[in-house]
Order: structure tokens, then sequence, then C-alpha cells
């Protein structure tokens, strides 16, 4: 007799906690985040200033029941996970954050930040990274400092490095699921089993903002990756987590070896979003830079596909499309409130902001 299988739906969590790490695909699980409010519309969406010490704005102890997405602006340090405990219980929320391979994230920084002349030729020594790292304004000092772990673990940093591991193994066990940016699509696939919620609110539109395929020379590498230590040591345990996590998770819940037939029905979402939204590029070579662009007439014809595609084109404006969605939440109809927030989001953005810059 056959085994009934568990109900995993009856508690699943719909409410996430995301923690902004950089150069490791944080934009485009935001954009996720956002659109999965704007299809749900059953919670607030929570942002908070990148500068804010406490972490936290005191108004959220206040709102707490209605909160169901913390989604930050820029990249918000994770200054006290006693205080990310009590706000977003992980009873109800699911917690979430970004890592990536540490010579890959440096290899990103240097691409996006288009400072691939700076760094083609020569070796760096210790003093010239510290000398970067006392320019604050300067946007090198990415490059020699843990510029991926210190949102997530940026509390423990004060601490040597064995005490700085054993406060970040705290902090890393608390996090339900560090997405390996390698292994998106798998996260997704993961977080769409874990919430029960459809698998279409996970599609997404990856924007390359760099056509460039820069890297370090070995050499450089091994000297920038001197100033990397707890980012390594980050990346490393975030793909053990992964790991360990996956391989359960793939015996649980998906019907092919390493849920690459889930993966597949993703990609399938995902193509059908683009189409949907008329994404289509433009590329400036002398800049490495891509323009994204939509198509608006048909965004108008249709208020939910519209939220998605926006969801993912508002990369600098994307506080304009969250503080309408809160205010609308609290006063209009979840019926009448796909076409209000679209409607006005069109309207408000198609005239300033080129879609998907």
């Amino acid at each position: 007799m056959n085994a009934t299988r568990p109900d995993y739906c009856a508690n699943a969590k719909q409410k996430f906690m995301f923690i902004k790490n950089m150069k490791v695909a944080s934009n485009t699980m935001q954009a996720v985040l956002l659109q999965i409010a704007s299809q749900q519309r059953k919670y607030r969406i929570v942002q908070t200033s990148p500068n804010l010490r406490s972490g936290l704005p005191r108004k959220i102890q206040r709102e707490n029941k209605e909160v169901g997405y913390f989604i930050p602006v820029g990249h918000q340090q994770l200054n006290s996970l006693e205080v990310f405990q009590t706000f977003f219980p992980r009873d109800k929320y699911i917690w979430i954050a970004g890592s990536r391979d540490a010579e890959d994230q440096v290899n990103s920084l240097i691409r996006y930040h288009r400072l691939d002349a700076n760094f083609s030729e020569g070796a760096f020594d210790q003093p010239y990274g510290r000398a970067l790292l006392k320019r604050h304004q300067n946007q090198e000092k990415h490059v020699f400092s843990d510029s991926m772990s210190k949102y997530t673990l940026g509390s423990c940093f004060n601490d040597n490095f064995t005490h700085f591991q054993t406060c970040a193994t705290k902090i890393m066990d608390n996090i339900d699921l560090v997405i390996p940016r390698e292994k998106f699509d798998e996260s997704m696939i993961m977080l769409h089993k874990m919430s029960c919620l459809p698998l279409s609110n996970f599609a997404y539109i990856e924007k390359v903002h760099t056509k460039s395929n820069f890297r370090l020379s070995d050499q450089n590498m091994k000297k920038v990756l001197e100033y990397h230590k707890r980012d390594i040591w980050f990346s490393e345990k975030a793909r053990e987590k992964f790991e360990k996590l996956f391989r359960k998770f793939q015996a649980e819940h998906c019907s092919s070896e390493n849920c690459s037939a889930e993966v597949e029905q993703l990609r399938e979402e995902n193509r059908k979003l683009k189409i949907g939204c008329g994404y289509e590029t433009k590329t400036y070579d002398k800049l490495h830079l891509t323009e994204f662009s939509v198509n608006w007439t048909k965004l108008l014809n249709d208020s939910d596909l519209a939220l998605r595609c926006l969801s993912f084109s508002l990369t600098n404006d994307r506080t304009v499309m969250v503080k309408m969605y809160n205010e609308m939440l609290k006063t209009v109809n979840k019926t009448q409130l796909a076409h209000r927030l679209s409607t006005k989001l069109i309207d408000t953005m198609k005239n300033k902001l080129k879609p998907f810059k």
C-alpha cells in the first residue's frame, strides 16, 4: 500500500523577507517578489532606507500583521538578527538571501561599474587596496572589500574571523534559502513549492546590464581575493547549505533528476512573460550597456500582465510602484486594484522613464 503523500501546502508560508546582497541577481529577486505581491494583492510591502541604522522603521511594529514582503531599497544590512526575528518570524515568513562564487562576483562588479580598463594589467599590492578602501566614493572600493556578504553578515564583521564564523553561522541557520546565482532557476522552483504559489509568479525577465566579458587575470584575482575572506566563507557556506537542502527537496518534490523538468517548465514561463511584455533590447557597444523596452499599448489592455512587466522594468523607480501599491491596497477593492494601479503606473512612468533601463 502506498503511503499518503504529505500535504505540503497545508502550512505553506506565503510571506517573504529578503536580504539584498550585491551582484547576486538581487534585482531580479526583488522584481519576482514585487510580481508576487502585485498578483496576490493580499499584503503590504515594506521597504527601508539603506542608511537606516536600526534596520527597520518603528511603524512596522504597528502594522506587522499586514506586512507580507520585506523588499529593501538598495542594500539594507541585517543589523540585528533578533529584530528581524521579531518582525518577520520564520513560522510566517520565508527568509531569502543571495550568493555567488566570490571570483565571479568580483568580475561582475568590475564589469557592472565599467572598470575594465582599471584592472586590465598589472598586479595589485596591499597598499593599493588599502588606498582604495579609504576612497569611499570610489566604485573600485567594492572590488577590494567583502561587498557580497556584508549586507547579510555585516553585524558579525567587527569580530575576529573565528568569532565571525560563529556569529555568521547563526545568521545562516535562520535563512531558509540562500540562492546561489548559478542555481537561480532551481531556487525559483523551490520557492514555488515551498510557498505553494503559482509557478508563473516565479517567472522572471533577466536583465543583462553589460555585454563585456572581462575577467581579472589569475595573478590579480589572487591578490583581490585576499580582501574577500568573508565573502569566500559566505559563498562556500551558502553553496553547502543549498546543496543539502536541494538534495532533500528534489527527492520530495521533483519528477526528474536535478529537477530538470520543473526547471524547463519555469523557463517556458519566462519565455511567455518575455513575449507577453513585448520585450525588446538595444545594445550600445561603446558603453557595454543594454536598454530595454516594452509594448505599452499591449500593457494598457492587460492589467495583470502590466503589473508583472512593470515589476521587472522599474529598476530605479520601484519605490514608486511600491508606494502606489501600498496605498491602493488600503483603499481600493482587490478586483479593481490591478486596473487602477497599472493604469496609474503607466501614466506616471511612460513619459519619464525608459523601461528596463
